[in-house]
C-alpha cells in the first residue's frame, strides 16, 4: 500500500514537472515568434531606407512608432534600447526616452540584460525586449 501511494506521489511530481516543462518551451516559442515578428518589421523598414525609398531617419521613426504600438498577450508590450541602455522607445513611459537605464531594475531587482557595446551576444536579436519575458525570470 505505502509503495503504491510513493508510486502516485512520485507520477504526480513528475507530471507536473512535465507540464510545467512542455508550458514554458511553449511560452518560449511564442516569445520567440513575437520578437521575430517585431525584427521582420524593423528589417524591411531598413531595407527600403538602404534601397532610398525612405532615409534612415523615416526608417528609424516608423520602426518606433510600429512597435510603440505592437501588443500581445493583451498587455505586454516592446520597447527599444540601444547597446548602450538608452531607451529610445517606451510606449508607456515616455520619461525614459533618451535616458541611460544601465540601472534599470527589473523583477526581483536584476538589471536589465545588456549587451557588451561591440555588436557582442545581444546583437544576434533585437533589442526590442518584452517584459513577458523579464516577467519570466
Amino acid at each position: 500500500m505505502a509503495v503504491g501511494i510513493l508510486a502516485l506521489v512520485v507520477l504526480s511530481i513528475y507530471g507536473s514537472l512535465t507540464i510545467s516543462t512542455i508550458l514554458i518551451d511553449q511560452k518560449k516559442a511564442e516569445l520567440k515568434n513575437l520578437v521575430q515578428t517585431a525584427v521582420s518589421i524593423v528589417t524591411d523598414l531598413e531595407a527600403r531606407s538602404k534601397r532610398g525609398e525612405i532615409s534612415e531617419e523615416e526608417a528609424k521613426k516608423l520602426a518606433s512608432y510600429e512597435l510603440r504600438i505592437l501588443r500581445y498577450g493583451g498587455s505586454e508590450y516592446f520597447f527599444i534600447m540601444d547597446y548602450q541602455n538608452v531607451m529610445l522607445m517606451h510606449p508607456f513611459s515616455k520619461s525614459l526616452e533618451g535616458k541611460d537605464n544601465s540601472n534599470l531594475k527589473r523583477c526581483k531587482r536584476r538589471r536589465v540584460p545588456q549587451g557588451d557595446g561591440n555588436g557582442g551576444p545581444s546583437r544576434r536579436r533585437l533589442r526590442a525586449v518584452s517584459l513577458s519575458q523579464a516577467r519570466s525570470d
